[in-house]
Order: structure tokens, then C-alpha cells, then sequence
């Protein structure tokens, strides 16, 4: 199985959320190369978000960023975790315990419901 490697942001010309391959040049200016279009987009650093090769219940792409919805309405975020160099699930409810992506196989059984960068729904329709 090859991995993806992908990612998105949102543009700063317009807010819109692009997808595509990530690069930062030598001005610290942060692009995403569009998948669609091929062109380069400026992006918000802080909305970037890579694809974490999981997929919701709908089959969207699962990115760093995302908010999740379970069937029973519990909700948590996806983020990067840097101490142990992997993603994980953090769920809002502080009593529930946080879950690190490759082993928690209930992440793909949950709902994107929205980013932690504007509160809705931004996957690609693809």
C-alpha cells in the first residue's frame, strides 16, 4: 500500500480551502499546488493540514484539523502530537481518553463535521 502524501490550506487571497501539495519558499511564503488546476496557491500556515491516510464514514479525507462526530455525538479534533511524532485523536469531552490514529480503528467509523479553522464542513467532493 503506498501512502498519500498530501495536504490543504486555505488561500489567502480568498479564505477558500485548496488541496494539494504543501511547499514554503526561501520568502517564508507558504503555498499549496493545486491537485485540480496545477497552480500555486498562497496559503494561512496556521490552516495547514495534512492528510492523516484515514477516511470518515462518507469516505472523506481525514486531515489534521478535522473535527470528528461519532454515532453517538461525541466529538474531538485531530492534531498533530510532536512528543511522539504521530497524530492524534483528542476528544472534547475531558473525561474520554485521547487516542493516537494508527491505533484507534473507531476514527474511520466518525463523521467530518467541520475544521478547527472555520466550524464547517470543507472536504473535497472528489
Amino acid at each position: 500500500m503506498t501512502r498519500q502524501i498530501k495536504f490543504r490550506g486555505k488561500r489567502l487571497d480568498n479564505g477558500k480551502w485548496v488541496w494539494g501539495f504543501y511547499f514554503r519558499t526561501g520568502l517564508n511564503r507558504h503555498y499549496i499546488k493545486s491537485h485540480t488546476d496545477l497552480k500555486d496557491y498562497e496559503v494561512d500556515l496556521a490552516s495547514v493540514g495534512q492528510f492523516i491516510g484515514i477516511q470518515d464514514v462518507l469516505g472523506r479525507d481525514i486531515y489534521d484539523g478535522d473535527i470528528l462526530q461519532s454515532e453517538d455525538g461525541a466529538t474531538g479534533r485531530v492534531e498533530w502530537c510532536e512528543d511522539e511524532a504521530g497524530y492524534r485523536y483528542v476528544k472534547d469531552d475531558p473525561r474520554r481518553f485521547q487516542y493516537f490514529v494508527d491505533a484507534y480503528p473507531g476514527l474511520k467509523h466518525q463523521e467530518i463535521i467541520g475544521t478547527i479553522h472555520d466550524k464547517e464542513a470543507t472536504q473535497c467532493t472528489k
